[in-house]
């Protein structure tokens, strides 16, 4: 498992890990703005963008750092804090991959709808580095959900966050619907999640990770790359992570 601070960035450290901006595009460069424009125009248009260029030249080495911090623990489903998380979402609205909130309501189920339809303009994604998943996009699990539904990803896990409950019901009736499984089972520390995706996959994923969930196995890379390679991540997410995962347990 992660130990808390991450494999590359450590928050207790970070003089900025408290201190966001409430605008998420302040002090950006002239350059800078055309290369968020140019994402938002894109995904609008369901285009492919150039995501790892906007990632360099926007984001400051601080911020590239906590992204990858952050991603980490998305990525083998560790659980964030609710700092950690909006700081994340600001990152996201400063890249351009999504809108600041607004006050405007709407049902779970136009939501839902909403994700779903996100994730399809979204069919020429290609993980990367360092957006391996749909979920870098937004901070939240629900979305590699939908990108299942989509067809975009091979299979997700998802934690059982009570916040998203009302959403997890519908997409999961939408996955089931579609000729996925959903199974349910306990992770690290007795954490409870949700497993989808199509059921040779999940099988899959359950006979790799069930021994090292109980605690019959030892993490090892073994792991880390096998999983990464069912939820369908890039090779070099993987490896990366791999190295600061190894990194770590040489401290």
């Amino acid at each position: 498992m992660i130990k808390e601070g991450g494999p590359i960035y450590n928050k207790n450290t970070s003089e900025n890990s408290k201190q966001i901006n409430t605008n998420p595009i302040a002090g950006l460069t002239l350059e800078q703005q055309q290369i968020r424009q140019s994402i938002i125009e894109k995904i609008k248009n369901g285009e492919s963008v150039n995501l790892e260029e906007a990632f360099e030249k926007i984001l400051t080495e601080e911020e590239r750092n906590f992204w990858n911090y952050y991603i980490t623990k998305i990525l083998y489903t560790q659980p964030v804090n609710n700092d950690d998380r909006k700081r994340f979402e600001y990152l996201t609205i400063r890249l351009g991959l999504r809108e600041k909130e607004n006050n405007t309501t709407s049902s779970v189920l136009q939501e839902v709808n909403k994700i779903i339809e996100l994730q399809r303009t979204l069919s020429e994604f290609i993980p990367s580095r360092h957006f391996p998943s749909p979920s870098v996009f937004t901070g939240r699990e629900i979305d590699d959900v939908a990108a299942v539904i989509a067809g975009i990803k091979p299979s997700a896990i998802v934690t059982a966050i009570d916040a998203y409950k009302d959403f997890y019901e519908l997409l999961f009736n939408r996955a089931l619907q579609e000729g996925y499984v959903i199974v349910e089972a306990v992770g690290f520390g007795g954490r409870k999640m949700y497993i989808i995706g199509k059921a040779e996959t999940v099988e899959k994923i359950l006979r790799l990770g069930e021994p090292y969930w109980r605690g019959d196995k030892t993490i090892d890379e073994h792991y880390h790359r096998e999983l990464g390679r069912l939820l369908g991540y890039p090779e070099e997410a993987i490896e990366d992570f791999i190295k600061n995962f190894n990194e770590k347990n040489r401290e």
